[in-house]
């Protein structure tokens, strides 16, 4: 009965996940010509600004807090914020006015840990949900503040992400916090590093022109965060699938 079980929640993990992995027909443009990257960019990193020309992403899940405001730059509906996930060797880069071609994952398909894949740790899809909805505590949405949130931000993504221009900041500590459970700051930032980020709706899009890569961005999706409704059911046709097997091979 143990096997069983085991073999029914690897079945509803596995369908969760490659229902997360879906490639989209999508491509992206990166700035434009009056804003380079997006208003609030800072230095190598985040926030950059994104905007949807072929395809479809939804982002309903975004506050007007993040994208409005950009909005007023230039950009449109179509447009988000958001931050890279890769600072090792190889380089990539993104460019200003930069059309891309972009896939769905939940991994980075590139940086320092290629050609496997670097799953988006669940770290950084707590962060950048809380991000994305406007909720992220001691995250300067104002404007004038904004440039040091998202420089801190960044920081804190490439900390979770294993990548060279990581550091502890405000944001490391709130992720620390949100994981540690019963442990302490340190329990709880190597939880946080474990992979997981679609579990907070968090994807990494893979970008590229013409093959090839460019730095890869987050995107949140709140529509496919996981809840009990979503795993209860995957275990209800995992479990049909095996009893339909069962019954073949008896």
């Amino acid at each position: 009965m143990k096997t069983m079980m085991k073999m029914v929640g690897v079945v509803a993990i596995g369908l969760l996940v490659a229902g997360n992995a879906s490639a989209l027909p999508l491509q992206l443009k990166s700035g434009n010509s009056s804003t380079g990257y997006g208003p609030y960019q800072t230095g190598q990193g985040g926030e950059f600004t994104l905007t949807v020309v072929q395809g479809t992403l939804g982002l309903s899940g975004y506050s007007t807090d993040v994208i409005n405001k950009t909005r007023g730059f230039g950009y449109n509906e179509n447009s988000f914020q958001t931050f890279c996930i890769e600072d090792g060797s190889p380089a990539e880069y993104i460019w200003p006015n930069d059309t891309m071609d972009a896939i769905q994952s939940t991994s980075a398909s590139w940086g320092s840990n290629y050609p496997d894949g670097d799953p988006v740790s669940q770290g950084t899809g707590w962060l950048y949900s809380q991000f994305a909805k406007g909720i992220l505590a001691d995250y300067d949405y104002s404007g004038s503040g904004r440039h040091d949130s998202a420089g801190k931000l960044q920081q804190a993504i490439w900390l979770l992400e294993g990548e060279d221009g990581g550091a502890a900041n405000i944001f490391t500590e709130a992720v620390s916090d949100a994981f540690k459970g019963n442990g302490n700051r340190t329990y709880g930032l190597a939880q946080a590093k474990e992979d997981g980020g679609w579990k907070y709706g968090v994807f990494a899009l893979n970008l590229t022109v013409n093959d090839v890569h460019r730095q890869d961005q987050l995107y949140y999706d709140g529509h496919r965060v996981p809840d009990g409704g979503i795993t209860l059911a995957l275990l209800g046709f995992a479990m049909v699938g095996l009893a339909g097997l069962r019954r073949r091979l008896s």
